[in-house]
């Protein structure tokens, strides 16, 4: 993992193919994901660097910016691996996505509630960012108690 400040504002993280591109914003962080993490050890260096920025930042709110991506899903133990991350006590409290396909928004909004995720996906960045700052934290995480 790579960390370039490419600004001012934003920084870049590089993990493989992919890259995740940073700007702090009140409240959240912004972050623009390009790219695919194509195996277990790529995924959990995205794990590390997320944990890393909050801990970095002591900011535990993000709106990932994905819409300019091909939304192909990953392979199946990735995606399992993404759920628990998504469930657990580390990286985000909350994590708004930004995804270009309204059935996709369905798809990972119904998923993220069987998992328990801190996680809830729009097409709208207004929608993203008033969930965000709306949410209060006995409402975000739906799982065990991120105090065990």
């Amino acid at each position: 993992m790579d960390l370039v400040r490419v600004s001012e504002q934003w920084e870049e993280i590089q993990i493989g193919c992919a890259s995740v591109r940073v700007q702090r914003r009140p409240g959240y962080l912004y972050l623009i994901e390009s790219g695919h993490l194509s195996n277990r050890q790529e995924l959990m260096a995205y794990f590390d660097a997320m944990d890393a920025l909050v801990r970095r930042t002591d900011c535990s709110r993000a709106l990932v910016d994905t819409r300019d991506e091909s939304q192909a899903p990953a392979a199946h133990e990735l995606r399992q691996d993404l759920w628990k991350w998504h469930a657990s006590k580390r990286g985000f409290e909350a994590m708004a996505v930004l995804l270009s396909d309204p059935m996709i928004v369905v798809r990972i909004n119904m998923t993220a509630l069987s998992h328990g995720a801190r996680l809830k996906a729009f097409t709208q960045a207004a929608d993203a960012q008033r969930w965000l700052r709306s949410v209060r934290p006995s409402t975000i995480f739906t799982g065990p108690s991120r105090e065990d």
